[in-house]
């Protein structure tokens, strides 16, 4: 096994590296909040709520995920600024533990976490355009075999996938000044409609939906709703991938992730007071999308289908950070050889991972076809949280090792981490013992994957140096 103790990398960018730090302060933080703030925060609510005997317990979710959240955006600040290289978690588990933990995250993250969630949210994105009056031709097939129908809907989520994919491929450049864009529009309107919708929910008529909370729920329940919250919340991690383009990362990077987190909380407190103010609790898990109920409910029709609209640019903004985030995770496993060569190939003129990103596209886009927004997102919920309590446990490597001594060091070590880990442990161990078993199955691939890199390269005789090393051959 490799383990490197290096000392911080602060060397210039390899060869092939991706764009020269152009990645400053403003957009490093629209590219966080932009991240995290996207449709999630309208699809959970409901899975949430049937966990949920009530508002108390509704809230300490939210509340909770957010201070796990915080602090784990303040561990990986302490890591993107100690190893600001494309790759992210992939780079630091490689560090510390050798590369059969790196390889492992690193597949299942390529494979799972990003073209999951890519294609969990434009599915909903689809899904939501299709409930107005200008999107119903997307509930109609394109063709049919068998039992299984190809709808429009799900032509326009693959469209979406492409979209961002293509935007991506442009340059870094072009996707911060976007993503920049995308953020602050949606958002702005958001906050917007949850303040009027706060005002004046108390005057709306009782609404006939079924209730369907569970009365007592189990432990699997439980882990559901929090990988759920987990999920939404997902997206403060993201500059750890972008490391080597961003500008002083190690001023940049802390101060965008708390910046963004501080308000991502504050945002998702306001707009669950709005859902609250527009449906009683019982009522949140017959509702697929919240906010286009809401919106319906508080505007019309009219708001609703302007708010689909808004939650699309919102989902495009996320997912634009996602589909560049995810690439780099696999640039990063390409240069070290696990995975196709060309994948690590970087446009000469436009700094991008073109191979990277088209296969990421691909992937997403044959995860659409399963048409289960909530089966990926459970999964990718579960599967993330398992490989971000594992990365944030490299901080109490790093730190025996004394590194990272003239960078940013986050405040409240040891318990900052060990909070972390410990939520996530109880998280998932009740969600071993629910019915699903999609914890189980992301814990048994996550250790396959390890024993069959450490095997392999027992049986090879030699280890790789580790990421971001000079290969001695």
């Amino acid at each position: 096994m490799s383990v490197s103790s290096l000392p911080p990398d602060s060397s210039p960018p390899l060869p092939g590296d991706v764009d020269r730090r152009s990645l400053g302060r403003g957009a490093c933080l629209a590219l966080v909040l932009g991240n995290i703030v996207g449709i999630g925060i309208f699809l959970t609510p409901g899975g949430v709520a049937r966990a949920s005997e009530n508002l108390w317990i509704y809230g300490a979710f939210w509340v909770l995920g957010g201070l796990v959240a915080l602090a784990g955006a303040l561990v990986y600040a302490e890591l993107g600024t100690l190893y600001p290289r494309a790759g992210g978690e992939y780079v630091f588990l490689d560090r510390a533990y050798g590369r059969p933990v790196a390889y492992a995250w690193g597949w299942m993250s390529a494979l799972i976490v990003f073209p999951g969630s890519i294609a969990a949210l434009f599915i909903w994105v689809a899904g939501a355009l299709s409930s107005t009056r200008f999107g119903q031709f997307l509930n109609l097939p394109v063709f049919s075999v068998g039992e299984y129908r190809f709808l429009w809907s799900d032509l326009a989520a693959m469209t979406l996938v492409w979209l961002t994919t293509a935007i991506n491929c442009r340059s870094v450049r072009a996707t911060s000044w976007l993503q920049t864009v995308l953020t602050w529009i949606p958002l702005s309107v958001l906050l917007l409609a949850g303040v009027a919708t706060i005002a004046g929910g108390g005057a709306l008529p009782p609404s006939n939906l079924p209730d369907s909370v569970i009365s007592t729920p189990a432990a699997g329940d439980l882990s559901a709703a929090f990988c759920k919250v987990f999920w939404a919340y997902t997206g403060w991690n993201v500059l750890v991938y972008l490391g080597g383009e961003i500008k002083r990362p190690e001023r940049n990077i802390p101060a965008a992730v708390v910046l963004a987190l501080t308000a991502t909380l504050a945002v998702y407190l306001l707009l669950n007071l709005a859902f609250l103010s527009a449906f009683p609790l019982q009522k949140l898990p017959s509702i697929e999308n919240v906010g286009l109920a809401t919106a319906e409910r508080m505007f019309g029709p009219l708001g609703g289908e302007v708010f689909a609209v808004v939650i699309t640019l919102a989902a495009i903004a996320g997912m634009n950070v996602t589909t560049m985030a995810g690439s780099r995770i696999s640039l990063a496993m390409a240069r070290d050889g696990y995975l196709w060569r060309k994948m690590a190939w970087v446009h000469p003129r436009r700094h991008t991972p073109v191979v990277a990103l088209l296969i990421q596209g691909v992937l997403s886009s044959l995860l659409v076809l399963t048409k289960s927004a909530d089966l990926l997102i459970t999964v990718t919920g579960s599967v993330m949280l398992l490989l971000s309590c594992v990365t944030v446990s490299t901080l109490f490597v790093f730190r025996r090792r004394e590194m990272g001594l003239t960078h940013y060091r986050a405040f409240g070590y040891p318990y900052l981490p060990a909070f972390f880990i410990l939520v996530g442990a109880l998280v998932i161990g009740a969600g071993l013992t629910a019915e699903s078993g999609t914890t189980l199955i992301g814990l048994a691939v996550f250790c396959s994957l390890m024993a069959a890199n450490y095997l392999s390269n027992r049986w090879k005789g030699h280890a790789r140096p580790p990421t971001g090393a000079p290969d001695p051959s």
